[in-house]
């Protein structure tokens, strides 16, 4: 009996499909080694801003349980032991479900900061147009907003779920290591 031949011949067919976020263009008639390539700078992507922004929790948290007063490390250590023994397919799960009831429509968006929006579609945000050497900003149109970056909802959910659970793994680390100098 012979065996199996590991063939890669299809990694340069049409995918036959479409990826909505992409850090460069990519359509169905695109291989898969191109889909391969978009998936792999969304998750690098993903890594990195989720990675900071755990890290940057990660060191509050933890000395926030070692000098902080009695109601915030009480608080701090709750926040630590639900993070970690939740599993981490239930906080995204829960965090989406929170974003999409409670975020506005795009018709009516909440402004943190000027330029910055949210809205049940996703975060969106002034963008840097190279060409023209102008940063363009959101803007209210009929159908909501226009102009800028839109970071998808799933996106920024992604990243909130994984800068809280991380955030929490990183903060009992600092406690240890802050606890044992």
């Amino acid at each position: 009996m012979a065996l199996p031949v590991l063939d890669f011949g299809f990694f340069f067919q049409p995918a036959g499909f479409d990826i909505s976020h992409a850090p460069f263009a990519f359509g169905a008639t695109d291989s898969f080694a191109r889909a391969f390539a978009v998936g792999l700078s969304n998750t690098l992507i993903m890594s990195l801003v989720a990675g900071f922004g755990a890290l940057v929790l990660g060191v509050f948290v933890g000395v926030g349980t070692v000098i902080g007063n009695a109601f915030g490390r009480m608080a701090l250590n709750g926040f630590i032991g639900l993070m970690r023994n939740l599993p981490k397919l239930l906080i995204l799960l829960a965090i989406y479900i929170l974003f999409i009831q409670n975020m506005p429509l795009p018709r009516e968006p909440w402004e943190p900061l000027p330029g910055v929006f949210f809205t049940n579609r996703g975060l969106s945000l002034p963008s840097f147009d190279f060409g023209s050497g102008v940063f363009v900003w959101p803007v209210m149109s009929r159908f909501g907003l226009s102009g800028g970056i839109l970071i998808p909802t799933q996106f920024v959910v992604l990243c909130v779920a994984l800068v809280v659970y991380h955030g929490a793994q990183i903060g009992e680390v600092v406690r240890g290591g802050l606890q044992s100098i």
